[in-house]
C-alpha cells in the first residue's frame, strides 16, 4: 500500500497510479473511505467510524492526561501532631504560622 500511494498521483483532474505501476490497494482504500461516508453504509452496519475514531482520540488522550495541583476547595484544616504541634493549612496569601 505504501508503494501504491507513493506512486498515485493527480492527472487531468483525477487520480491514478504512475506509469508502471499500480493502483488497486489505493482504489480499495478511496472506495471503503467515499463507502463508509454513505448513510446507508452508516444505517447497514450502524458504525460511525468516524465517530467512533474521534471518541476512542478523545478517551486516549484523557487516559494520557497527568492530573495536576491541588484543588482548594476553601475548608479550613486543622490537625496536632503527636508532639503537640498544631498544624493548618492555610492560603498562600495567608503569611501566618502557628
Amino acid at each position: 500500500i505504501i508503494n501504491e500511494l507513493s506512486a498515485f498521483v493527480a492527472k487531468k483532474g483525477s487520480y491514478e497510479a504512475e506509469t508502471g505501476h499500480h493502483d488497486d490497494l489505493v482504489m480499495t482504500l478511496v472506495l471503503f473511505a467515499w463507502t463508509s461516508t454513505q448513510p446507508y453504509f452508516k444505517d447497514l452496519t450502524d458504525i460511525n467510524i468516524r465517530d467512533k475514531l474521534y471518541r476512542e482520540k478523545i478517551q486516549k488522550m484523557e487516559e494520557e492526561l497527568m492530573p495536576f495541583g491541588f484543588m482548594d476547595v476553601g475548608l479550613d484544616i486543622e490537625f496536632q501532631d503527636n508532639d503537640g504541634t498544631l498544624w493548618r493549612v492555610a492560603d498562600d496569601d495567608d503569611n501566618q504560622f502557628l
